[in-house]
């Protein structure tokens, strides 16, 4: 019967039940015997005086009880011989060639019969550490031990041949030889793939309840040390399963973000009891990088209106970034301050409108689009957005040009005025005057009101322009203020068109104005040409007995910078220029005398310092035949080709400078440079 799927237990109770049942019909019949032998009436009736089917019936009815006592003599001793048969393996984890997966499920024998403690002797190899118990089969019966378990301590070494072996198998009850019994089974293979859901890169991902499946391409994941890097940081909670790894995030993740991840295995024994590595069997491998991206938060691509100007009818139109769910009660969502009567709708999928009552005039309002509202891939809105306008209210202006205070402007500008609203044009034009008067025409464009003067202004002269109060408004908000600026147009300036060479040169500046002034002329010449025309005084400089070259005869000095050089004084290149143009020589000059020629239209090279080395030191020297040459550290040309301001008292001076290029300088500080040469210089007609 236990070889047939009857289980041990079950056939004791098999068997205790028809001794049982033995025993109550055995007593019946006794107590029987007795009661009629009590009587008298035992042995009636005699067979012998029954006839026919009465005496038949008579003999089986006898007969029978002596048939049931025997059969079940019979079952009770079946029943005994087959509780003490050899015990056979019913159940077993593993079964034969099976990977054990899970490190945690113990080792696992159910045997038919009960084993014999003193002589079962289990094996496992590799040895693992652990216990082997022997367990009952059925709580029932907690003394029968046929259950062979081993509890490990650690988990088994990965990627190995495991071999149970079981010796000494007897039944407790028998006197039969033990025999042997014997598993091969074996630890998973190492992992060498792993898959992640989402997917490396995944986008849109929501950011509630989140959570990273990472399934291995074999069914160790229990056999590895985990560790997930994140960044940026998230707490998490870990299921390790034979063949995945669930990480799920402990708290809600943020929008528009990208999350990174490094998952590194550690092949790993492990006390099983407290899941710590035990022992290390390999280095920890990483075993996938990836990353995703949550779903971004719909935001605000523009919101209506907006400024400082709105019209009372103006509409609220709400624009989002990314498509989203249309909220059934969009009013619910949308929350203007103070209150205006109207109704939210949705347009199209990002727009959300509001039709309304007109706006209260010259009021700030404030639109409030409510945090909750979500897209279309889930993205929550985290946060009250908020914008804020004003509307109309009485006529201003939005800017003017000239600015007010504004200076140097042109003599030939127009007056443009910009009115923040739409105004009537007759009004407007009828408010403005400009003093000192000057007659004009009037353009528009929009709100835009343009003064188009018919003549030019005059030149450094201050100009007011006024608008008075009750330029009439189109939306009836009429100004009730005057509005006014001023400007100061731009001093006079006179400029002669001459050309700008630079110097490449150190000690060319004196030839390279000369070249200006005479290419202003109309002759043009290159800087080694006139310096091969120009008389030079070739004397070397020295220094012991301090005499060099004399500027005033002749070009002094290296041209180079090689060795010592200087430059030229107005005599020699007076010369020079009188190959090719009259020219005059002007010393100790005046300003006005100076501007009368620019005027005149006459370039004029003049000597002056260059305004920044040094301090203009003067130092002297000797010539051969005993002159005395002031010099001054500094020295330079310019080419005088204009003014600013009236002629007789001019503000600015302008220049052209080989090295600045035109160089516009104050009536003052050219005076400075000009005077350590006693503002001398070269008029070039």
């Amino acid at each position: 019967m236990i070889d047939r799927g009857v289980s041990y237990e079950n056939i004791i109770i098999i068997g205790l039940f028809s001794l049982g049942f033995m025993l109550v019909f055995n007593a019946v019949k006794l107590a029987r015997y007795l009661y009629k032998k009590r009587k008298g009436i035992l042995g009636v009736p005699k067979a012998e005086s029954m006839q026919g089917f009465s005496k038949v019936i008579y003999l089986i009815a006898r007969s029978s009880f002596y048939l049931i006592d025997l059969l079940l003599v019979i079952f009770l001793l079946y029943i005994a011989y087959d509780l003490t048969g050899d015990p056979h393996v019913s159940k077993q984890y593993p079964q034969s060639n099976e990977v054990i997966v899970n490190p945690l499920e113990p080792i696992r024998f159910e045997f038919n019969r009960p084993l014999n403690s003193e002589s079962i002797k289990p094996y496992i190899h590799p040895e693992v550490e652990g216990k082997w118990e022997l367990e009952a089969g059925d709580q029932r019966f907690p003394y029968i031990k046929r259950v062979l378990v081993f509890y490990p301590k650690w988990s088994l070494p990965i990627n190995e041949k495991i071999f149970i072996y079981i010796a000494g198998i007897a039944n407790p009850y028998n006197n039969r030889e033990p025999w042997e019994f014997g598993v091969d089974s074996t630890s998973p293979k190492p992992i060498t793939t792993v898959i992640a859901d989402p997917k490396d890169q995944a986008k849109d991902i929501k950011t509630d309840n989140v959570s990273i499946n990472f399934t291995f391409d074999q069914p160790s994941g229990l056999y590895y040390d985990w560790n997930l890097l994140l960044d940026p940081e998230v707490p998490f909670t870990t299921e390790i399963r034979s063949q995945n790894l669930l990480i799920t995030f402990s708290e809600k993740l943020q929008q528009s973000t990208t999350y990174s991840y490094t998952l590194s295995g550690l092949p790993a024994r492990k006390d099983l009891s407290t899941g710590q590595v035990a022992e290390v069997t390999s280095e920890s491998q990483e075993m996938l990088k990836g990353s995703f991206t949550t779903v971004k938060e719909p935001l605000l691509d523009s919101i209506e209106p907006q400024g400082s100007k709105v019209l009372p009818a103006a509409p609220v139109r709400i624009t989002f970034d990314l498509e989203m769910e249309q909220a059934p009660e969009p009013d619910e969502y949308l929350a203007i301050e103070p209150s205006v009567a109207g109704e939210a709708t949705w347009s199209d999928a990002k727009t959300l409108n509001f039709e309304h009552e007109p706006f209260n005039k010259d009021t700030n309002y404030k639109v409030t689009i409510k945090k909750g509202l979500v897209s279309s891939l889930g993205g929550v809105l985290e946060k009250d957005l908020i914008s804020e306008f004003k509307t109309i209210g009485k006529v201003q202006l939005d800017s003017s040009s000239p600015a007010n205070n504004g200076g140097g402007v042109g003599v030939g500008s127009n007056i443009v005025i910009t009115f923040d609203q739409e105004v009537v044009k007759d009004s407007a034009q009828s408010k403005f005057s400009i003093s000192p008067n000057m007659g004009g025409s009037f353009s528009w464009d929009g709100n835009t009101m343009t003064f188009n003067p018919s003549a030019n202004f005059s030149y450094s002269t201050k100009y007011t322009v006024k608008i008075a109060a009750g330029v009439e408004s189109v939306q009836g908000l009429n100004s009730e203020t005057e509005f006014s600026f001023s400007f100061t147009t731009q001093e006079e300036q006179f400029k002669l068109n001459v050309p700008i060479y630079y110097q490449k040169l150190r000690f060319s500046c004196n030839l390279e104005a000369t070249r200006m002034a005479l290419a202003y002329r109309g002759i043009y010449k290159d800087v080694m040409s006139l310096y091969g025309q120009i008389a030079k005084d070739t004397t070397p400089y020295d220094e012991v007995n301090n005499t060099f070259g004399d500027p005033y005869s002749g070009y002094t000095g290296d041209i180079y910078g090689v060795s010592k050089g200087y430059g030229v004084y107005w005599p020699p290149i007076s010369n020079l220029i009188s190959n090719y143009r009259s020219n005059a020589i002007k010393t100790g000059w005046n300003l006005e005398g100076l501007l009368n020629e620019v005027r005149a239209g006459n370039p004029v090279v003049i000597w002056a310092h260059n305004g920044y080395s040094y301090a203009g030191n003067e130092y002297y020297w000797t010539t051969p035949s005993g002159k005395s040459i002031r010099a001054v550290t500094g020295m330079h040309s310019y080419v005088v080709v204009g003014f600013r301001g009236p002629i007789n008292d001019p503000t600015h001076v302008i220049l052209n400078d080989s090295n600045r290029g035109v160089w516009t300088i104050s009536k003052s500080y050219f005076l400075s440079l000009w005077g350590y040469f006693n503002n001398s210089g070269v008029v070039v007609y």
